[in-house]
């Protein structure tokens, strides 16, 4: 009687729990285009676009993503000229579904090369007279 419980099962017949049933591995829609936005969007929301665009995480995304993605950019539209707080919050938790955001990406596995906190050279402090006023009006402060 020793306490410490049952021996282990042998490795050959030990089940893995944390695997996921009926887990795939899906082809990749490399032929996918970028949509664009509308004409009247605001040059915050067209900023963002680009920004979205041009990031790491663009090649993961498919025709239907890039759909989603749209409304997204409408949601960002309409949080610009209604300042709804629900609209902000629904674009929040959409930029996370879409690996938008550090936490994110980390819940997917999907690592930036020499961002998040990997072993890149040390980033330079940010201008004594930049603020986060200026990303929310998309205008550099003076």
């Amino acid at each position: 009687m020793g306490g410490r419980g049952p021996a282990p099962k042998p490795a050959a017949t030990r089940v893995r729990r944390n695997r996921t049933s009926g887990a795939r591995t899906l082809e990749s829609d490399a032929t996918a285009s970028v949509p664009t936005l509308p004409d009247r969007y605001d040059i915050r929301t067209r900023n963002w676009w680009e920004a979205v665009k041009a990031s790491p995480m663009a090649d993961e995304y498919t025709g239907s993503d890039w759909q989603g993605l749209l409304a997204v950019a409408a949601l960002l539209e309409l949080w610009w000229f209604t300042a709804d707080p629900k609209a902000l919050a629904e674009w929040r938790v959409q930029c996370r579904e879409y690996g938008l955001t550090p936490i994110a990406r980390r819940s997917l596995a999907w690592e930036i090369r020499g961002a998040e906190g990997t072993s890149a050279p040390a980033r330079k402090t940010r201008r004594s007279g930049a603020s986060v006023l200026s990303v929310l009006t998309g205008k550099p402060s003076a």
